[in-house]
């Protein structure tokens, strides 16, 4: 691979690209603060994903004559008003707050991406009818909005989860529907359109 000259300016043979992955792998790795809160991310994860091995204690069970412990070797963040250890309890709620999160963005996914797909693939009247609807949705407060949800379906993880799903549905169908909407303006779909190419 030869080296380009540009106004007289030498440049250095041109990089070839190991992929978008490997690519921002290696940017992340240049990056110490990044690579800082990667490793915390991922201890946070794992110790939610390992808890039943790493917990001391049954998170439910507590003695009323160990309550208010003071941190210390048998309990590492104390004791609760009943007894319960404190570490294992929290590692226990990082699996909790982990699943709700995953479960709440994929629902938010899965339903924005399908609605802001059908809008921006089909368009004409389905188009505003959708979208205006996700304007309906993104006017409201997202807390307001949850909240009214699992009043609407009752208490539990999973309406939680349905609930911060359906606040997240009219970003992810924006996104989707503007990410659709400029690839239809592409040269190349212009070109297969003019060749006769359909829609779909």
């Amino acid at each position: 691979m030869e080296a380009t000259t540009v106004s007289g300016a030498r440049i250095g043979p041109a990089r070839r690209s190991r992929g978008l992955f490997r690519d921002a792998w290696g940017r992340l790795r240049r990056n110490p603060p990044a690579m800082v809160g990667l490793f915390l991310i991922v201890s946070l994860v794992m110790l939610g994903v390992f808890a039943d091995l790493i917990a001391p204690y049954d998170p439910l069970a507590g003695r009323l004559a160990d309550r208010l412990q003071l941190p210390s070797a048998e309990h590492l963040m104390g004791t609760d008003l009943q007894g319960r250890d404190v570490f294992s309890r929290m590692l226990f709620g990082a699996r909790v707050s982990l699943m709700a999160g995953v479960v709440a963005v994929a629902v938010g996914f899965l339903v924005g991406g399908c609605l802001g797909a059908i809008a921006g693939v089909f368009g004409g009247w389905l188009d505003p009818i959708i979208m205006r609807f996700m304007d309906t949705l993104l006017a409201v407060p997202s807390v307001l909005l949850a909240i009214g949800v699992v009043a609407w379906l009752g208490r539990g993880l999973g309406q939680v989860m349905l609930a911060v799903g359906i606040t997240y549905t009219p970003v992810f169908a924006r996104l989707l529907r503007g990410s659709i909407l400029s690839l239809r303006e592409i040269d190349y779909v212009i070109a297969a359109r003019s060749a006769g190419a359909s829609r779909n």
